[in-house]
């Protein structure tokens, strides 16, 4: 039985007995469910010649245990923070170093996994109490995201997308905290993004840009906004000023390995097909193309002052950078991905539809046969590229 075929069945239970459970307490629910759809990843191998970061973060976490039978627990993080490929990178270190302390590499796997999986429903439950949705959309869109999403990924890439969705989470409740002590799990949570991988880097500007310009643009702030996402629709061919730019700020203290590392997201690929398959990018923009117009029908039914004050447009400042890293396949499949994350508020919204009038109902019609279509569609597709050639 391979990954796919029980992750599949596990989704059609969460579907199931959420409806059946949808008005009891859902963060039990939620809490109950993670645990049980990342239980996969605790032995999911991939197939006999078959090639995934899973094999390499496996080696990492055996180097660290000879190195602690040899020298004890300091040996092996001695190991991983000087002489492993994350020596320059002391957060994912000791986070790889942690889970040396269990003989089954499958914890490593499963924790992370289910770190991933929480965030999204504390995500949703944040979004449900803001918006004031249902437990059963709630549950529906959980559903479409993860049908979506290729949780594979985060299995074998353990940082990138657990690193995007705390970022997604630390968004909302950055926007929408009315308490010093949310803003400060906000702020801790850009910080360990930015430190858990690089790539976050870039988003956690997109959100000091936004501070900045609430603070000091008094006036013309869609002009603002406008320069920016043309800058970022355009910002491939300022990639050698950019680089530079990283270059500089390497040079301070404490950010000299943080930066460095960014350099190598930053500058990419110069064609998408240097990294990734055609077939990968066309399922994935796919995704692109149903969440902007996703986006539209949702600023055609709401005012965009619903959403928590910055939110679309910093929605609108990633979504200017993916187009613009259409040419780098590193940044711009993954950007999408995070976009998917942050749709959340957007579709909490448009799934709840006695919000709506009767004759936008068509709309509605509309917009759940095009998310579920995207949703099946990119489920089969990552079916066939990627879970039948992981075992369990």
């Amino acid at each position: 039985m391979n990954f796919g075929m029980v992750y599949a069945v596990l989704l059609v239970l969460f579907l199931i007995f959420g409806y059946i459970f949808k008005e009891n307490n859902l963060k039990h629910y939620f809490l109950i469910s993670d645990i049980l759809l990342a239980l996969p990843a605790y032995v999911a191998n991939p197939m006999s010649g078959v090639y995934f970061d899973t094999v390499r973060f496996q080696y990492i976490l055996d180097q660290i245990r000879d190195a602690n039978l040899i020298s004890g627990l300091s040996g092996g993080l001695n190991w991983v923070l000087n002489y492993s490929e994350y020596a320059a990178e002391p957060v994912v270190a000791v986070y790889i170093w942690i889970f040396s302390f269990f003989k089954n590499n499958g914890m490593f796997f499963f924790v992370t996994t289910f770190l991933f999986l929480i965030f999204l429903s504390h995500l949703l439950l944040k979004v449900g109490r803001y918006f004031k949705v249902s437990h059963w959309n709630l549950i529906l869109i959980q559903f479409v995201i993860l049908t979506t999403f290729n949780l594979f990924y985060q299995i074998e890439g353990i940082r990138n997308f657990l690193a995007f969705m705390i970022f997604a989470w630390a968004i909302f409740t950055d926007l929408t905290a009315t308490q010093k002590h949310e803003k400060v799990e906000a702020i801790i949570a850009y910080i360990f993004c930015m430190f858990f991988h690089p790539i976050a880097i870039v988003f956690v500007l997109f959100r000091l840009l936004l501070a900045l310009k609430n603070k000091f643009v008094f006036f013309g702030n869609h002009i603002f906004d406008a320069v920016v996402m043309v800058i970022l629709l355009t910002y491939n061919h300022f990639m050698s000023f950019i680089i530079n730019l990283l270059a500089q700020i390497s040079e301070l203290p404490m950010m000299s390995s943080l930066f460095s590392k960014s350099q190598n997201y930053v500058y990419g690929q110069t064609e998408f097909s240097a990294s990734t398959g055609r077939a990968e990018v066309s399922f994935t923009s796919m995704v692109f193309v149903a969440l902007i117009v996703e986006l539209l029908l949702f600023l055609s039914l709401y005012k965009s002052t619903v959403l928590p004050k910055g939110y679309l447009t910093l929605y609108l400042y990633i979504i200017a950078f993916t187009i613009g890293s259409f040419m780098n396949s590193q940044i711009y499949l993954r950007a999408i991905m995070l976009l998917l994350f942050m749709s959340a508020p957007l579709k909490a919204l448009l799934f709840s539809t006695e919000w709506l009038k009767d004759r936008t109902l068509y709309l509605m019609f509309f917009y759940n046969l095009m998310t579920y279509a995207t949703a099946f569609v990119l489920f089969g597709y990552w079916y066939v590229a990627v879970y039948q050639t992981v075992a369990l």
